[in-house]
C-alpha cells in the first residue's frame, strides 16, 4: 500500500472516530439501549391504545403507546436503565407488570374481559407472557411471595364476605358493628388476617434485603406496597450506596424523605377556600408559630377518621400561633364541600384542583401531615393520633 493511500485511510479512521464521539456528545441514541414490543393478545378491544407507565406510588408520564390491531401491537423506544412498567389499556381497569430492557422482548396470551364500574372494562392479563425479558423472570420470582399472599387475602374475603358485607352497608349503628365484633367469628376472621398481614411484612423485609445491593432492593419497595411510611426508612438506610444512587433508590428516598431532612424549607402554595378567599402557606406562616399542613380526601375512611383528633388539638392551640391548613386531594368539588360542612372542620380549607400541590410535596397516600414552623421549615412529618398531639403540645409550649 503507498503511503499516499495509506495517509488517506488513516484520515477516514479518524473522521469516522470524531463523528462517533460527536454523535455520543450530543446524545444520540444507542441501539444497544433500544426496545421493541411485539405483541400478540386476544382479547383486547380492535383499535385499543395500550399505555406504559413507569412503576411508582405517584403519578407520572407514561413511557410509550401502541395501538391494538388485529389483536397485535408493536412499541419501540428507547431505556436508559433496567425500568419496570405497567402497562394499561386505556380508560380500562388491569394491567401487565414486567420489566423494560433492551432487546425484542414478545407478549402473547389471552386477556380476559369484564364489565366493570361505569363504562370501563376489567382486563385481566393472567393469561399473557413475557419472553425475551431475563429480567421480567426475576422480577416476577421476586413478586411471587406477594402474589401468593394476596391470593390468600382474596380467598379470605371471600370466606367472610357476610362480615364485611355487614361492616359496610350504611346506615349501620355502633351497636350492630360492636356485638359484631364480639362474635368468635369476627375473631377468628381477625386472627387470620394478621396473620396475612405478618406474612405481607415479613416478605417485604426479606425481598427487600436480599436484594439490597442492587437497583433491586429498592425497585421491590416500590412494587411490594402500595406506599412507603416513615417506618421504612431503617429498611431504607441498609441499602448499599449502589442501591440508594440508582434511580429506583433515588424515588425511593424521595418517597420517605418528601421535603429533605428536618428543617428544610418547604415550598409555597396557594389555594382557595369554601367561602372563595384566596390563601397562601407563607402567608399563613408569618402569622403562626406553627403549621400542621393536612393531606386528605373526602372518600378517605383514615382521614375522615382522624378529623376528632385534630379538632382536639385546634381546639386547645388554635388561634395561639397554630393553624391547620387542610389540603383536599378530591376531585369532586360537591364532595369536599359535603364533607367539610358535615365535618365542621374549623380551620383552613383549600382544594388542590390540578393536584400540582399534593405532587409538589410528594404525597403518595393520604392522610399525609407536615409540621412547619413560621419561617415554612420543615418540623415534623407523618405523626399521626396521640403521638401528633403530643408534638404539637410540646411545640407550643416553648
Amino acid at each position: 500500500m503507498s503511503d499516499k493511500k495509506l495517509k488517506n485511510m488513516i484520515k477516514k479512521i479518524l473522521f469516522l472516530t470524531v463523528m462517533v464521539l460527536f454523535a455520543s456528545a450530543c446524545g444520540a441514541k444507542s441501539p444497544a439501549d433500544n426496545y421493541t414490543l411485539i405483541g400478540e393478545i386476544q382479547g383486547l378491544p380492535e383499535n385499543a391504545t395500550l399505555i406504559l407507565f413507569p412503576l411508582s406510588h405517584s403519578e407520572e408520564a407514561p413511557i410509550a403507546e401502541g395501538v391494538v390491531k388485529d389483536g397485535k401491537f408493536k412499541i419501540s423506544g428507547k431505556v436508559d436503565h433496567p425500568t419496570a412498567v405497567t402497562m394499561v389499556v386505556k380508560d380500562g381497569y388491569g394491567s401487565k407488570k414486567f420489566m423494560l430492557e433492551p432487546g425484542t422482548i414478545s407478549l402473547k396470551g389471552k386477556v380476559i374481559a369484564n364489565p366493570a364500574k361505569g363504562d370501563k372494562t376489567q382486563y385481566r392479563f393472567d393469561g399473557v407472557a413475557v419472553e425475551g425479558s431475563p429480567m421480567t423472570k426475576k422480577f416476577d420470582s421476586l413478586l411471587s411471595g406477594r402474589n401468593k399472599i394476596d391470593s390468600d387475602m382474596m380467598a379470605l374475603q371471600r370466606k367472610y364476605a357476610n362480615i364485611h358485607n355487614i361492616m359496610s352497608a350504611p346506615g349501620q349503628t355502633r351497636e350492630t358493628i360492636d356485638s359484631l365484633r364480639n362474635t368468635a367469628e369476627f375473631k377468628e376472621m381477625s386472627t387470620e388476617e394478621h396473620k396475612i398481614f405478618q406474612a405481607l411484612n415479613d416478605n417485604f423485609n426479606t425481598v427487600v434485603s436480599e436484594n439490597k445491593d442492587s437497583f433491586w432492593g429498592p425497585l421491590m419497595m416500590i412494587a411490594l406496597v402500595t406506599y412507603l411510611s416513615p417506618d421504612n426508612r431503617p429498611m431504607y438506610e441498609s441499602l448499599s450506596p449502589e442501591a440508594k444512587g440508582s434511580d429506583y433508590g433515588k424515588k425511593v428516598y424521595q418517597e420517605l424523605y418528601p421535603l429533605g431532612e428536618t428543617g428544610a424549607k418547604v415550598k409555597n402554595f396557594s389555594g382557595v377556600t369554601p367561602a372563595g378567599e384566596k390563601v397562601s402557606l407563607d402567608e399563613i406562616c408569618k402569622k403562626n408559630k406553627y403549621v400542621l399542613i393536612d393531606f386528605w380526601a373526602s372518600w378517605c375512611r383514615p382521614c375522615r377518621a382522624s378529623i376528632p383528633g385534630l379538632k382536639k388539638i385546634y381546639e386547645a392551640h388554635g388561634g395561639k400561633g397554630f393553624e391547620i391548613v387542610g389540603v383536599s386531594i378530591d376531585k369532586d368539588q360537591a364532595a369536599w364541600m359535603k364533607a367539610i360542612n358535615k365535618e365542621a372542620m374549623p380551620w383552613t380549607n383549600i382544594r388542590d384542583v390540578k393536584g400540582t400541590i399534593a405532587n409538589d410535596y410528594h404525597v403518595s397516600a393520604v392522610p399525609t401531615m407536615f409540621i412547619i414552623d413560621s419561617k415554612g421549615q420543615l418540623v415534623a412529618e407523618n405523626l399521626h393520633g396521640e403521638e401528633l398531639a403530643k408534638k404539637i403540645d410540646e411545640l407550643m409550649a416553648k
